[in-house]
């Protein structure tokens, strides 16, 4: 109790803590902050509902703020006036002026923009620069996008020239102090772990910026020509059409870099798979923060998607091998925003949802699908800020990162979003699975919601290069991709085997207008029907092909088969549910059970089965999956399921008969007194009969 007391005496001497009042006052710090507000609020009627019922509670699992001392009043505030010094430095553009030292800086910039000194945005910005500064390097520089060094905007593959002037105009339009960027140097042990990963990943051996890096790399080395020499051939070899020297010239400079690079093999103890991403052994689970820090950071930063992110140094000096090499670049959060709405379009460009503290699942998805219900202007995606007072997500991806990277990987995510034409098809494949499903969450449906759909951006650089038919199959690649994931990555090669393929294919049936909208004018039955394999021929095909050149790989017949089946059984049987047409699919040859289908229709297929979170249709009573059973299967339950509901019926209706019509009294008096039965010849009678009954 002492301590609680001492605490208090320490927060009114250094302290101020926020209300939800105060909060409330300064419209952006309140959206920066009510998420958490809310979540708190929430947690507190769930501990006091468990109390109350004696149920367990976890503890730390479902804390959200660091200190609960008072439960609605966890941010807190130092007194003074540090706040306005930094606001005035942020407003005259002298961004590295300010005191990142200072152990109350974070809070000081949240109370800066809760006193309207700042906008949410510059506060960001401040914070993340702070982050950056502290936890990357403290090599930090900043620059004027009209400087074009070391950064510039005209490396993103897909910004035509034209849109790239309008951000340039956009930019002018800004504030004096906004229009600028930071490089911050990599440290040694990033840089390596950055060009070790690249070689290893085919994809970035095709981009130039990495190219450049990897080549001053090998000349900054301080090594003999000869050896310098042999290098230099195998980096050209990276390009060579022989997979065999070019495999050959990557084990080479994989080899120069383990060998050169002993200090830091600790950052490349990891095993990569083809593609974006990359796994790790359990034992890299259990390295040091900094080594996980480092793969997520290297994993962000490829120039796939080609976010503003890396360039070379402003340091950098060939004669001089201990000079940085690589920067990380961080533009200002508005400029950010400028060069995603001109990179993409101003319909597909992300808008950034700062919020303080943890994001849910749900969070992220309602702001993609209804903004304006958050004071957002177009469709956004929270991006975490940490605060002293809040704990922040644990692990994003499952690695222990500094709150930089926490923040940063969202603003990746906002980046990949804007690049996604198809965005409506996405959304609508959420609302068809919770429309039917009842929730709003799945494994499925965080995948949708998440959009961690990196290749897309091949579709914008096709665009952009005039490659109509190119960007054609990118496109149908994208919706084709989006209906596997929904089919638990398997709709194509097991049809009928997953409830969930049936249901999108009802949905093809019932809504097809939407999906022809989505299919660029072809219904679904015309978009898949090719009906054998063939070799991808992805740029070699005409338009009067119909979009179908991309799938040729794909063998159609079962779908085509399932279709007619299903759009059969709709027509007959119009008007009734997903879930009626599922189970009639499944009995359909079984003219007995499809009979107790129709029963058990009467009844009402939901008070039967219900529809689990991440699979099929399941039985109510014993958790059966529908879709693991068979056919007789399927039949016994059902008819179990259909004789129990009778059976409650039956028991229902007598008792309300018994209820509106009940029986007459007996009169007890009158009957014993017209009998010449004797009390003692009725208790001999039962006594024995009792016996008998116990015999």
């Amino acid at each position: 109790m002492l301590t609680t007391t001492r605490q208090l005496a320490d927060y009114s001497m250094n302290y101020q803590r926020i209300s939800v009042y105060a909060a409330q006052l300064h419209e952006e710090y309140w959206r920066l902050v009510e998420n958490m507000f809310r979540e708190q609020a929430a947690r507190l009627f769930q501990r006091a509902y468990r109390k109350k019922k004696q149920k367990t509670f976890t503890g730390e699992a479902l804390k959200m703020v660091k200190d609960e001392s008072h439960p609605m009043r966890f941010l807190k505030e130092p007194w003074g006036n540090k706040f306005i010094e930094y606001a005035d430095l942020i407003k005259k553009g002298l961004w590295l002026q300010m005191d990142f030292g200072d152990s109350e800086f974070d809070r000081n910039i949240y109370k800066a923009l809760r006193k309207g000194k700042i906008t949410k945005n510059e506060m960001a910005t401040a914070l993340l620069l702070k982050q950056a500064r502290t936890e990357l390097t403290t090599q930090v520089k900043q620059h004027r996008f009209t400087e074009k060094q070391p950064y510039d905007p005209a490396s993103i593959e897909f910004l035509t020239p034209e849109n790239l002037e309008k951000f340039y105009q956009s930019v002018q339009a800004l504030p004096e102090n906004e229009r600028c960027y930071f490089s911050i140097n990599f440290s040694r042990q990033r840089e390596i772990l950055f060009l070790y990963d690249g070689i290893m990943d085919g994809a970035q051996l095709t981009r130039e910026p990495f190219l450049i890096a990897l080549k001053k790399y090998i000349l900054k080395r301080t090594v003999p020509s000869g050896e310098r020499d042999k290098l230099l051939s195998s980096f050209i070899n990276l390009s060579a059409k022989e997979k065999d020297i070019q495999e050959a010239a990557k084990n080479d400079l994989l080899n120069f870099i383990k060998e050169r690079e002993r200090s830091y093999s600790q950052y490349l103890a990891y095993q990569r798979y083809p593609g974006n991403s990359f796994s790790v052994d359990s034992s890299f689970f259990q390295s040091t923060k900094a080594t996980q820090d480092a793969a997520l950071f290297t994993s962000l930063i490829r120039p796939r998607s080609q976010i503003p992110s890396f360039a070379i140094s402003p340091d950098y000096d060939e004669n001089n091998s201990d000079s940085p090499l690589l920067c990380m670049i961080l533009p200002t959060m508005t400029v950010l925003n400028k060069l995603s709405e001109h990179t993409y379009s101003k319909k597909d460009a992300t808008v950034p949802f700062f919020t303080a503290g943890q994001v849910s699942t749900r969070l992220i998805r309602y702001l993609d699908e209804t903004p304006q219900k958050f004071n957002q202007p177009a469709q956004s995606r929270p991006v975490e800020l940490t605060h002293p007072d809040l704990v922040r997500s644990p692990k994003p991806h499952d690695l222990a990162v500094h709150d930089f990277l926490l923040s940063w990987h969202d603003l990746l995510h906002i980046w990949i979003s804007s690049s996604i034409i198809h965005k409506d098809i996405v959304r609508y494949l959420r609302q068809v699975l919770t429309a039917e499903k009842k929730f709003d969450m799945s494994k499925t449906i965080w995948q949708l919601t998440d959009m961690d759909f990196v290749w897309i951006f091949e579709e914008r650089k096709a665009q952009k290069n005039g490659e109509q038919i190119a960007a054609i199959v990118w496109g149908f690649q994208f919706i084709f991709y989006l209906i596997d994931l929904v089919g638990q990555n398997d709709f194509w090669k097991k049809l009928d085997k997953h409830d969930t393929n049936l249901l999108m294919i009802i949905d093809m049936i019932v809504n097809r207008e939407s999906w022809k909208n989505f299919l660029g004018g072809k219904y679904p039955e015309e978009m898949f029907k090719l009906d054998s394999p063939n070799v991808w021929q992805t740029y070699s095909i005409n338009v009067d092909e119909g979009f179908l050149g991309f799938f040729t790989k794909y063998d159609f017949c079962p779908f085509q088969q399932i279709f007619v089946d299903m759009k059969k059984i709709i027509d007959e049987k119009s008007h009734h549910s997903t879930m009626f047409y599922i189970l009639y699919y499944r009995l359909r040859n079984n003219a007995k059970a499809l009979s107790l289908l129709q029963e058990a229709n009467a009844f009402g297929l939901e008070k039967i089965f219900s529809w689990t979170v991440n699979h099929g249709l399941q039985i109510k009573r014993n958790k059966k999956i529908v879709e693991n059973l068979n056919e007789e299967l399927i039949h016994s339950e059902l008819w179990i399921e259909v004789s129990y509901m009778k059976y409650i019926t039956t028991l229902l209706l007598q008792r309300k008969s018994l209820v509106l019509f009940p029986p007459p009294k007996v009169q007890i008096q009158s009957t014993i007194a017209d009998t010449d039965i004797k009390m003692e010849d009725v208790d001999e009678k039962t006594e024995h009969v009792s016996k008998k009954q116990k015999t």
